[in-house]
């Protein structure tokens, strides 16, 4: 059993007090380095949302450029109504 990770702001003293009554942390539980397959993935996935914010990007642009193109329309058919309605 392992008693270092009961508290998430356990300190150095505690550490030690830990110590001292013989609870020792776990040696084989241990934070892994990276492995390369890791390091890859993460390069991979980096690309692939760059591409997405770029793509993101250029459908934002077609989205506004087709609101303003609405918005025209509306405003367009609102004033030949109401200028015949006069």
């Amino acid at each position: 059993m392992c008693l270092t990770n009961f508290h998430p702001n356990s300190n150095a003293a505690d550490l030690r007090l830990l110590e001292d009554i013989g609870i020792t942390p776990d040696a084989t539980i241990r934070e892994k380095k990276p492995s390369l397959r890791t390091l890859g993935f993460a390069v991979i996935a980096s690309l692939r949302m760059q591409k997405m914010r770029e793509a993101w990007a250029g459908n934002k642009k077609v989205q506004e450029a087709l609101v303003r193109k609405f918005e025209g329309m509306r405003r367009g058919k609102g004033k030949s109504l109401g200028g015949g309605a006069k």
